[in-house]
C-alpha cells in the first residue's frame, strides 16, 4: 500500500507565497499500484488509516498556514504541521510514501523557517495596510497599525503556546519543541513596527 504524496512543493501566486511541501492535487488516498506487501511486513488497516489521518492534518494545516492573516492561527497551525510531520516519520518504516518522505519535508521546513515566517509577515502586514488605508484619519491609521504590531509581537512572544502537541488524549506523541521563528524574523517585525508605528 502507498500513501498519497502529501509533500509536493506548493506554490501560491500573487501576494501569497510558497510555504511547505505538500500535495498539489490533494488525494491522500492509498493507491493499489504498489507492490503487494512482503510477508511479515503487512500493514494493518488501522495503521494505514492513522497515517492517512495525519496526512490530512498536515495538508489542512499547511493550507491554513499558507493563507491566514491571524498570527495565533499561523503559529498554532505551523506547530500542528510540524508535529504531524514528526508523527508521520514514525510511519516511514511501515508505509510507502510517494514523493519526499516526512523526514525530508521536516528538515526542509525547518531550514526554510525564516522564509516561511517572513512570507506570513508580508501577507499579514499587507492586509493590515489595506484595512488601515480605509480609515479616514491619519491618527486612526497610526493607531490601527500600532495595535496590529503590538498584537504581532505578542503572538511571536507566545508562539509556542498556541498548540499543546497532543492529537490524542490517550498517549504522548512526538511534539516539535523548537522555535517557530528566527531572530531575523523578530528583528524584521520590530523594524516594520518602528518604521510604520513608532512609539
Amino acid at each position: 500500500m502507498s500513501i498519497g504524496g502529501v509533500f509536493a512543493l506548493f506554490l501560491v501566486a500573487g501576494c501569497c507565497f510558497y510555504l511547505f511541501r505538500f500535495i498539489k492535487n490533494a488525494q491522500s488516498k492509498f493507491t493499489n499500484d504498489a507492490p503487494p506487501p512482503q510477508r511479515g511486513n503487512t500493514v494493518s488497516p488501522i495503521v494505514l488509516q492513522e497515517a492517512e489521518n495525519y496526512l490530512k492534518i498536515a495538508r489542512e494545516s499547511a493550507e491554513i498556514v499558507n493563507s491566514t492573516f491571524v498570527p495565533a492561527t499561523f503559529f498554532g497551525r505551523l506547530h500542528t504541521f510540524l508535529d504531524a510531520l514528526l508523527i508521520l516519520r514514525t510511519y516511514e518504516g511501515r508505509c510507502a510514501f510517494t514523493g519526499p518522505l516526512p523526514t525530508e519535508t521536516l528538515k526542509e521546513t525547518i531550514a526554510d523557517l525564516e522564509q516561511i515566517v517572513d512570507k506570513f509577515i508580508n501577507r499579514s502586514t499587507e492586509m493590515e495596510f489595506v484595512l488601515a488605508a480605509a480609515l479616514k484619519t491619519e491618527r486612526g491609521k497610526r493607531e490601527r497599525l500600532k495595535k496590529y504590531f503590538d498584537k504581532m509581537i505578542d503572538a511571536f512572544d507566545k508562539s509556542n503556546t498556541y498548540w499543546s502537541g497532543s492529537f490524542m488524549s490517550g498517549g504522548r506523541l512526538p511534539h516539535y519543541s523548537g522555535k517557530l521563528y528566527t531572530d531575523g524574523n523578530y528583528e524584521r517585525l520590530l523594524e516594520l513596527r518602528d518604521m510604520y508605528a513608532p512609539e
